[in-house]
């Protein structure tokens, strides 16, 4: 399967909330960094991240307000809105940068924070 094919799928568990989803099933060999640094590798490793991320969360997910393909990378402009447990209510925007083979990614880069704005205008210019 191509890029073209399994974006859709990615945008459709990201929306619903289900980004362990990705993780399980997109990811299985994947390095994912965080504004330039390792944050893990492979489908373990990330699933364990996230695992941990969402315990102390009520509600997650992303909106894409944003995504474009150039060959076998994605980018994509989120959203991230989520819910702490304490009711807590958060809203972070992030560029992930996707490269795919055939229906995994293989890496993920991702930006928020301080580096968000820099690549939206290098990759989300408008």
């Amino acid at each position: 399967m191509s890029v073209e094919t399994m974006l859709p799928v990615l945008i459709s568990q990201l929306e619903g909330g289900r980004s362990l989803n990705i993780y399980g099933l997109m990811h299985h060999e994947a390095e994912q960094y965080e504004n330039g640094e390792l944050f893990g590798s492979g489908r373990k490793a990330l699933l364990q991240l996230h695992r941990e991320f969402r315990e102390g969360v009520k509600g997650y997910r992303g909106v894409v307000l944003d995504s474009r393909i150039e060959g076998d990378i994605a980018y994509l402009h989120v959203r991230y809105e989520f819910t702490e447990s304490d009711g807590q209510q958060y809203s972070i925007p992030g560029i992930h940068e996707l490269h795919w083979k055939g229906n995994m990614v293989m890496r993920e880069d991702f930006w928020v924070e301080k580096h968000y704005a820099k690549k939206r205008k290098q990759l989300f210019p408008g």
